[in-house]
């Protein structure tokens, strides 16, 4: 009959179907969420994965960057004339003198000859022209000269590789881990981002001027190397990094830098900014900034002292 009420199972539910209802909503819900989980779990075991892929891969790329830049430098060691390169005659000079004889040089007058370096220049340092008087880069600090001037002793006992092929082949490695710690430091600033590292890497290796400095005799590459490798550890310090240990290490490493060349002081005020930059950031007191700056810049400066304390 059409006044027979529906039945409850064809119908709208009833109080006692809704409450039911509502005690199986959670459980339902903890399934879904059971279900869900190892999708998630899955998902970060394929993000991993993925992102230990693309490490592997990018380290595979940097060596073939390291070794195409190898090949180039060693190119342009090879190929470009004795001398024939910025500064490299008084470099030389002082490596030589710190090898057979044991000690620093000292800047004196004519060590600048002018009028005969225009000479030699002009003539392309032809075999009757002696290098010998061209001594202006005396007043280096002595770091690079001391570790290329054990490289001096080796090579010369070494057949087949004159002077100073063998003081440019300390350049171009010294250049390679120069590349290394460029790679490291933009991943450190942007590690999402491998391809910028890699490139910044790949631009530094094959800039000609770049390539033509660190295959030659300077303290310029040296110096880029600890450049490098002091703001790259200030990137990757956290707050909780700046223990006394780690301090003093970079330290250490800022006098290493100054001890190559002295144009390399902008580092100290970089240290300084970013030890300044984390006591704000981490509500650190200033006595600790200042025991912190005080280690770090003590460290720095008994480092340089010996050399400082010889030029006064």
């Amino acid at each position: 009959m059409n006044g027979t009420p529906p039945s409850s199972g064809s119908g709208d539910p009833t109080g006692a179907e809704k409450d039911r209802h509502r005690r199986e909503l959670p459980d339902t819900q903890a399934a879904r969420l059971e279900l869900s989980w190892p999708c998630t779990r899955c998902w970060s075991m394929q993000h991993a994965i993925e992102s230990d892929i693309g490490d592997r891969v990018a380290k595979r790329v940097l060596v073939a960057i390291v070794v195409i830049y190898l090949v180039l430098a060693w190119l342009y060691a090879t190929a470009t004339p004795a001398w024939q390169v910025p500064d490299e005659p008084a470099h030389y000079n002082y490596v030589k003198y710190v090898a057979e004889n044991r000690r620093l040089p000292e800047l004196r007058p004519g060590d600048y000859p002018h009028q005969y370096l225009e000479e030699i220049k002009r003539r392309r340092f032809p075999e009757d022209m002696s290098i010998e008087p061209i001594r202006y880069e005396s007043h280096q600090p002595p770091l690079y000269y001391l570790l290329a001037a054990f490289v001096y002793r080796i090579a010369s006992s070494l057949p087949g590789l004159p002077m100073p092929l063998g003081l440019r082949v300390l350049s171009l490695v010294l250049g390679a881990i120069s590349l290394v710690l460029s790679y490291k430091l933009v991943r450190a600033i942007y590690p999402q981002e491998p391809g910028l590292a890699l490139g910044t890497a790949a631009f530094a290796a094959t800039l000609p001027m770049h390539l033509a400095m660190t295959a030659a005799v300077n303290n310029d590459v040296l110096t880029e190397l600890l450049l490098a490798l002091v703001v790259w550890q200030l990137v990757r310090m956290n707050s909780d990094d700046w223990t006394a240990r780690r301090t003093l290490g970079l330290g250490v490493m800022l006098g290493l830098a100054f001890l190559t060349k002295m144009q390399s002081y902008p580092a100290f005020g970089v240290a300084l900014v970013a030890l300044v930059w984390d006591g704000w950031r981490s509500r650190r007191t200033c006595r600790t900034m200042v025991t912190r700056g005080a280690i770090m810049f003590g460290a720095a400066l008994l480092v340089a002292l010996p050399w400082l304390v010889r030029n006064a």
